[in-house]
């Protein structure tokens, strides 16, 4: 290559039913690449991102578990600009087994196996030795795992308090993932997988996966402020972000007044129309805007309006609304 970075390699591989190829690029850490067909004479396309430095480079392809897809080629692409994975993934059947843990098959398995006989007593574990990470900080730690019927994993990182973490299931065939969030520290750690209980044995393992914290925004809404003369008011609509991440896009879509005593000619019209712009407001800020309100003559002092506004973030993925009972 001529310039480090990260580029997009196509893969094209046959198989018939669900196969792997794991592949390392320049003896770093191995990444397993799951796919399907229905013929080894067909290939299947899959393109995943590869980080390369500048010059010659060397891609690996195998599977340390079962058999691996047939390989047909791989085709390098891009200017080495394209976004690199913020996560990694562990393979069971590639960590440090002890006692009585062993590999056994699986179809459906991320690399065609998983780690399974073992628990029953702390001498029969799953250690993953070198799980790497950038920053020290809380990050999201999926297992996936399978089992027939209530098992528990007892999970311990850096040599920490044990954490154990009942799950349920139907099959050891098919895995299903749990998450939580595990303090790791920059560089190396160690999480190992176990149940120390006399019979307890523990679910299987597939592989781990660890990556950042999958955050949230949380927006509630509230009239903060009423301002100007009785007839054109100025009320302030205040969102504030509960969440954990950024509500991005955030908009009112709208915002009405409805009296609640009728035949009185009274009315209040909101002025601008809606959808109304509030840009992006950041876990635990508050962003706001100012709605210019006209109230008809005969609407008094004491008259009441219920208010309903809708509003967005995150180009509509997350909705909320704000009904309450106003005076103007």
């Amino acid at each position: 290559m001529q310039t480090a970075g990260t580029y997009r390699m196509e893969v094209d591989a046959m198989t018939q039913g669900p196969r792997a190829l794991v592949y390392t690029v320049n003896g770093g850490h191995p990444a397993t690449l799951n796919m399907g067909g229905g013929s080894f004479n067909l290939p299947q396309t899959t393109t995943v991102p590869v980080t390369l430095r500048a010059g010659n480079n060397a891609i690996t392809f195998g599977n340390p578990g079962t058999y691996a897809a047939d390989l047909d080629r791989i085709v390098i692409s891009g200017d080495g600009s394209a976004p690199a994975p913020d996560f990694i993934t562990y393979e069971a059947e590639a960590a440090q087994l002890s006692g009585s843990a062993s590999v056994g098959g699986c179809s459906f398995c991320s690399g065609g196996a998983y780690v399974g006989n073992y628990g029953d007593g702390s001498q029969n574990a799953i250690t993953f030795p070198n799980v790497t990470v950038a920053q020290a900080r809380t990050y999201q730690l999926e297992i996936d795992y399978t089992t027939s019927g209530p098992r528990t994993f007892y999970i311990s990182v850096n040599d920490g308090p044990a954490t154990p973490l009942e799950v349920n299931g139907s099959t050891f065939d098919s895995p299903v993932p749990v998450l939580l969030p595990v303090q790791l520290n920059a560089g190396s750690n160690k999480i190992v997988i176990g149940n120390p209980n006399s019979g307890g044995y523990a679910p299987g393992v597939d592989s781990i996966t660890v990556g950042p914290i999958v955050g949230t925004s949380n927006l509630t809404a509230a009239i903060t402020n009423k301002t100007g003369p009785d007839l054109l008011r100025l009320w302030q609509l205040s969102l504030t972000n509960a969440g954990n991440a950024v509500a991005q896009n955030v908009h009112l879509n709208s915002f009405t007044l409805i009296p609640t005593t009728a035949g009185t000619g009274c009315y209040a019209k909101p002025v601008l129309p809606t959808p109304l712009p509030l840009g992006s407001i950041s876990s635990g800020a508050t962003g706001s805007l100012k709605m210019p309100i006209v109230f008809s003559p005969l609407c008094r002092d004491d008259d009441t309006y219920r208010l309903q506004a809708i509003f967005s973030a995150n180009n509509g993925a997350d909705v909320g609304s704000l009904t309450s009972m106003e005076t103007r």
